[in-house]
């Protein structure tokens, strides 16, 4: 006669013992998919992040020295042609150039009255256009002072050094 049976034969504990194993096994797996996805969507989502911070803390992007200088000149050249063969008016920019100041570019140059009255205040506009002909902003300002049959200098700026060409818009007295 056998012994009383203490519990389930060794072959029923051990197939239960394996299945708990691969339950485990299984368990684990999917907790380690789903970490490795998490570090696989949260790194590039930290990049772009951490570029995203950087380029607010940057300052606008600057040409360099060369593409500069021709920036002057191409623009002075235009500014130089601005007036040409437009019928006489009372107000006309007569020079124009661009000038490097603390390492921001200024539009100056010299408007001249020729008629016989003064105008305490004018108000000037320039269009702007990029290289590829779009137009970039607009830059405008005050010059006071002008007397009848004279020319007065201005500065207005400081002006985008990304602009390729300026046009005038407008030369109005300010009331």
């Amino acid at each position: 006669m056998e012994p009383p049976s203490q519990g389930p034969p060794a072959e029923i504990y051990r197939a239960r013992k394996t299945r708990r194993r691969k339950h485990l096994h299984g368990r684990q797996k999917t907790l380690l998919w789903a970490a490795a996805l998490a570090i696989v969507l949260l790194l590039p989502m930290v990049w772009i992040y951490s570029l995203y911070r950087q380029r607010l803390a940057e300052s606008p992007r600057q040409p360099d020295p060369a593409n500069r200088l021709a920036l002057v000149a191409a623009v002075n050249k235009l500014i130089a042609q601005t007036g040409k063969d437009v019928p006489l008016s009372d107000l006309v920019v007569d020079s124009a150039t661009v000038h490097e100041r603390d390492g921001k570019l200024y539009l100056s140059g010299t408007i001249q009255n020729r008629s016989s009255h003064a105008y305490p205040r004018v108000h000037i506009i320039f269009d702007t256009l990029d290289r590829h002909h779009n137009p970039a902003n607009v830059i405008e300002g005050d010059v006071s002072g002008l007397p009848p049959q004279k020319t007065t200098p201005f500065e207005l700026g400081p002006v985008d050094p990304l602009v390729r060409s300026f046009s005038v818009r407008s030369i109005e007295p300010v009331q």
